[in-house]
């Protein structure tokens, strides 16, 4: 906000100030030539009065040296590795970028930032429900604003953060047609009969993907219809089909096995390893996921072979990378 920049503009000016009496006071014992001391820039106001009264004193006291020993006195370094021992969020004006952490829950400033303001975390998530920021989080012009306005009293700047660009808010849910193209496969996976549906956009776009496993449990059922749901809003929201095939393919549990019906594919470690292969094959042009041989891992879950933490993939084979699991190291 311009009270914040202010406040740091002025913390800034009594910062540069104060360096410029220290260096007069090298100066003084005849370490160097001198350079010419120059009036810091004040503020034209202040929330804080008492700052900047303390500003204008240092000024007078800088101005009254006349010469200092260094060239340059103030900056702002990036973060070195004393910063991240010391497990520091923000350094100079960064700003914090999400109020979540890596967990998924609420950032230690955003609690910090929180307990500040008395508030709770229900009135935050209400605030933010109705379309509020609770956090202040700051953006790109936010960030630029504040580098601006500490740069006349700061020799060095670290460069502008690369920020990662906003997603472009959703025009809304592109529904299929009522009357829509598309094609229903009938297959076999492992002895489990399945029948996978597509509704098209009129360009031939895929919109919409039903699952139903006719001879299974109703709980299965229910799942399966239920994801081919959420599936089918993401891709109606923009989402690309290839994110769901590098996310879902050659997944792996039970029914696996052999697959009856599609001449594409011939084995799949799962149903929904099927369903995203032949839909890749279909609307992505990835026809090498449907060709791939998976006799050996579609055995059978349990008969698959242990990955060890130091098990690498084979290379050279020409099939894709799998999804493994992560290991983190944690201090």
């Amino acid at each position: 906000s311009p009270t914040a920049r202010d406040v740091a503009a002025t913390i800034g000016a009594l910062l540069a100030a104060h360096a410029d009496i220290a260096s007069a006071g090298l100066l003084a014992r005849g370490i160097a030539p001198g350079c010419a001391i120059t009036p810091v820039p004040v503020p034209a106001s202040c929330a804080q009065p008492s700052l900047r009264a303390a500003l204008l004193d240092a000024r007078e006291r800088a101005l009254a040296c006349g010469l200092r020993q260094h060239r340059s006195l103030t900056g702002l370094l990036p973060p070195g590795p004393v910063e991240m021992l010391l497990d520091v969020e923000t350094v100079g004006i960064a700003a914090p970028l999400s109020a979540l952490d890596s967990e998924g829950g609420l950032a230690r400033w955003a609690r910090a930032r929180l307990a500040a303001s008395g508030r709770t975390a229900e009135s935050a998530l209400a605030a933010s429900l109705a379309g509020a920021d609770p956090f202040g989080v700051t953006d790109a012009a936010g960030i630029a604003a504040m580098r601006e306005a500490i740069a006349p009293v700061c020799a060095i700047l670290p460069e502008v953060p690369s920020l990662p660009a906003p997603r472009a808010a959703s025009a809304g849910r592109g529904k299929l047609p009522a009357r829509r193209g598309g094609y229903t496969q009938k297959v076999s996976v492992g002895g489990h009969r399945l029948f996978l549906r597509t509704g098209e956009y009129p360009d031939g776009r895929l919109g919409e993907i039903m699952i139903s496993l006719p001879k299974d449990s109703a709980t299965l059922r229910g799942m399966a219809e239920a994801f081919a749901g959420a599936v089918s809003i993401g891709l109606q929201h923009g989402v690309p089909l290839d994110e769901f095939v590098d996310e879902f393919a050659f997944t792996r549990f039970a029914p696996a096995g052999a697959v009856e019906g599609d001449a594409m594919i011939s084995q799949a470690t799962s149903l929904l390893d099927y369903v995203f292969r032949h839909l890749a094959a279909t609307y992505s042009q990835r026809p090498d996921l449907a060709a791939l041989d998976l006799a050996d891992d579609a055995a059978g879950v349990d008969a698959a072979a242990p990955l060890l933490p130091l098990d690498l993939p084979e290379t050279g084979t020409g099939r894709p990378k799998r999804q493994r699991p992560v290991l983190k190291l944690v201090s």
